[in-house]
């Protein structure tokens, strides 16, 4: 139960109902996002978003629909829809993953973010965020509909993903083995470090 001057932020309800509330709000415009990113994705889009952040598929919405046909509105909405994301994602984390310190005067409770430093925030601006995020959500959703529907008219195709920048296994395979040549090498006119070396040759097989 709160109790009124307690200097611990957990035991201010409102407030943990409201960051609580962000939380799940987030997870929800994951979703939403999600599901629009399945529509103009390949099929396979699914799998290669699994346990990525939002941020991550944000950035690969936006590079599917800036390919969308210029004569389309929706493509330039989605980046723009985006944008807006990410912008209230930052403001998301500001709350989320601060350290809270003390009560002070008004309702308000004085935080430390890592990036902002201190400042004064009260679960009514929390629960503002929360909503925020609920109506970026819902316009994700809408998004999908309308790609939906386009795609059903045949004025929409299948947008492709960004080139991926990851090593496949046969990649680190051919690295993990010119390291070990390297290795075996011991070039003491080049000053090769094979202490790191073998450590990043274990870290590749």
């Amino acid at each position: 139960m709160y109790r009124e001057g307690s200097d611990d932020p957990c035991a201010n309800l409102p407030l943990v109902t409201a960051i609580g509330r962000v939380v799940v709000r987030a997870a929800e415009l994951d979703e939403a996002v999600g599901l629009l990113l399945s529509r103009l994705g390949p099929e396979d889009v699914l799998k290669q978003s699994r346990h990525r952040p939002l941020s991550w598929k944000l950035e690969e919405l936006t590079y599917m629909a800036r390919q969308l046909s210029t004569g389309l509105a929706i493509g330039v909405e989605i980046v723009e829809f985006c944008s807006s994301v990410l912008d209230q994602l930052r403001a998301r984390n500001s709350p989320v993953h601060s350290t809270w310190i003390i009560y002070v005067e008004e309702g308000g409770i004085a935080k430390w973010d890592p990036r902002r430093g201190p400042e004064c925030i009260t679960p009514n601006q929390i629960e503002e965020a929360a909503w925020a995020l609920k109506g970026l959500a819902h316009k994700a959703v809408e998004y999908s509909m309308q790609v939906h529907v386009l795609q059903g008219e045949g004025k929409l195709g299948t947008c492709s993903m960004r080139p991926s920048t990851r090593l496949t296994a046969s990649d680190r395979r051919d690295i993990a083995t010119a390291l070990r040549k390297l290795i075996r090498l011991k070039n003491r006119e080049a000053q090769v470090n094979v202490d790191g070396l073998e450590q990043l040759v274990k870290k590749l097989s």
